[in-house]
């Protein structure tokens, strides 16, 4: 399921058109109507002004997250953090900066 197809869920489950979102959001109607084209996705501010207006997140209407599973990949990201912390402690200056330049070649891969 697409983005715009949770926002239009969204909208049917709360009686509301586009339309109706886009203005008491403030997000201009064209916006939407692009979204609903497939022409683009609405930048960050606005998929965040329409998630508040549902109540919802934005990794919600991004990929259909819901809470739960949101709460559950940030706690396994503080239990990875705690684990580097704890090699990072131990480790020489020269590992830190391998592992510092292995993070960063990662991090350029997955853009």
């Amino acid at each position: 399921m697409t983005s715009y197809e949770r926002f239009k869920n969204l909208c049917a489950a709360h009686g509301y058109s586009a339309r109706q979102v886009a203005l008491k959001t403030g997000v201009d109607p064209a916006t939407i109507s692009h979204w609903k084209k497939g022409e683009y996705t609405p930048k960050y501010e606005s998929r965040k002004a329409i998630a508040k207006f549902f109540g919802v997140t934005v990794e919600y209407l991004d990929e259909g997250k819901t809470e739960d599973e949101i709460t559950k990949e940030r706690l396994k990201m503080r239990d990875e953090e705690k684990a580097l912390a704890s090699v990072a402690k131990d480790a020489s200056p020269e590992q830190l900066r391998m592992a510092i330049a292995f993070l960063k070649t990662i991090m350029t891969e997955n853009e």
